[in-house]
Order: structure tokens, then sequence, then C-alpha cells
């Protein structure tokens, strides 16, 4: 029997907008290098925006952030009937075309 593909949809529609999400995420991670999801996702509405102008929904946002840490970047935990989103690597400093690195 064949296997599904995983579907990464959705995620941020080209590099800068993805590297806006890992930089929200940065800037909002705690002394335990970690935020709560319904703030981060708070923090995203406000930040970042589909071509229209609109804010995404928190649902989308939930999916992106979802597909991000399939890459492994960040990891959601699940703490105190609250979910967690952890900083799985380090961007301080970082640029666009840094991130590889």
């Amino acid at each position: 029997m064949g296997r599904a593909a995983i579907r990464l949809s959705p995620m941020p529609r080209n590099a800068d907008q993805f590297f806006r999400y890992l930089t929200v995420i940065s800037d909002s991670i705690n002394d335990s290098d970690s935020v709560e999801l319904d703030l981060l996702t708070s923090l995203l509405r406000d930040t970042i925006r589909q071509e229209n102008g609109n804010p995404y929904s928190e649902s989308n946002l939930r999916g992106v952030l979802r597909n991000i840490a399939r890459f492994g970047i960040i990891k959601h935990v699940a703490e105190n009937d609250k979910v967690k989103i952890e900083l799985r690597v380090n961007l301080v400093g970082k640029k666009v075309n840094d991130i590889g690195d």
C-alpha cells in the first residue's frame, strides 16, 4: 500500500514572509525559549498579512506553525492545559539568506 504525501499547506507565501514568521517567533520567546500558542497567534495576526492587507485567520496561522514544526524549527509542547511553541534553532543575527547556515 502506498503512503500519502505529507501536505505542507498552509505555508508562508514566500521567503520574506517565512522569515517574518521566524522573526516574530524568535522575538516572542521567553527565558525558557518558548511562547504560548495563543499569544503567538495573536502577535502573528498583528504582524503577518495577506496580500490584500487582511490578517490571516487563527486556524491558518496555527496550520503554518504546525508545518514549520514539521521542519524541526519549532516544536509544539503541551504543558498545564496550554500549548507552547519552543524555538529549536538560533536565529539571532540571521538574515533571510543565512537561514540555512
